[in-house]
């Protein structure tokens, strides 16, 4: 770390680095660096050689959580958190101690939780954070940058099993939209059941059509007037009979979902909760 403490800046350049040696009573060269432009008063971090007497590891993993929600015109906004965490492994020489300065990419929106913000010092596109290590010490250090989106849902689209997950969402709302929640899941259950109805009614009526071209397909293998026949034909009568009041009773059904998908919409779009 270099720092420019003189009175003007300095240009671009080289700078070459000596260590002193005790045991040849002098300097030993380490390596070249790189300097950008270094105003008065500012400071530089330089590379000028590799380490390779300090090893560190590095493991990332990331989750996401829902968390506050609101609603309004029948849009559901949850708070989604997003953590990604990183541990490096740093383990120092065992005979030298050592201050590794890890430089942590810093990401758009996200925003360092861990560690103790303060004791980070934040460059153009990095975190510095300092982890001092005795000789031969290991030490792991956890990085959590976390960021807040909100995601939006229509609630008219929710099924009954998305109006439970929130009806038990424990602190993720409060009681009074628990309960909402509740009220609704009974709402979209009355639709459930009528759409079992439909979805009954509509098998029969498959089943009934392809029985009717089977019938058909034998009747027109028959020759002139048969028992065998008329048979069939009562048979199609019937089935047709049968055809007529299931399209009159799927009609109905379907009428009934419509004023329960209304009344649901209706019950929906005039919730107001506003996010904690």
């Amino acid at each position: 770390e270099v720092k420019n403490d003189g009175d003007s800046g300095l240009p671009p350049g080289v700078l070459t680095l000596y260590e002193e040696n005790a045991g040849l009573k002098g300097t030993a060269y380490v390596g070249d660096a790189k300097l950008p432009v270094l105003a008065a008063g500012e400071k530089r971090l330089v590379t000028y050689a590799l380490d390779s007497k300090v090893t560190i590891d590095r493991n990332t993993s990331s989750d996401s959580q829902d968390g506050r929600v609101s609603i309004s015109g029948g849009v559901l906004r949850v708070a989604q958190t997003v953590k990604e965490k990183t541990t490096y492994t740093i383990k120092a020489p065992p005979k030298e101690a050592r201050m590794v300065i890890i430089e942590h990419p810093r990401r758009g929106d996200f925003k360092l939780v861990s560690p103790d913000p303060k004791e980070a010092e934040v460059a153009d596109q990095y975190y510095r954070l300092r982890v001092a290590l005795k000789a031969g010490e290991e030490k792991a250090l956890d990085v959590v940058l976390e960021s807040t989106v909100w995601q939006s849902y229509s609630m008219v689209d929710f099924s009954t099993h998305d109006f439970v997950s929130y009806a038990s969402a424990g602190d993720r709302v409060d009681a009074k939209t628990r309960k909402l929640f509740e009220e609704l899941a009974d709402m979209r259950r009355k639709i459930d059941v009528i759409d079992q109805e439909i979805a009954k009614h509509e098998r029969e009526r498959e089943t009934i059509f392809n029985d009717q071209a089977r019938v058909r397909e034998n009747l027109g293998r028959l020759q002139g007037k048969s028992d065998v026949q008329q048979k069939y034909l009562t048979k199609l009568s019937e089935q047709e009979d049968r055809l007529l009041i299931l399209a009159e009773e799927v009609s109905a059904q379907q009428a009934k979902r419509d004023e329960a998908l209304a009344e649901l919409r209706e019950y929906i779009n005039k919730i107001e909760v506003a996010a904690e």
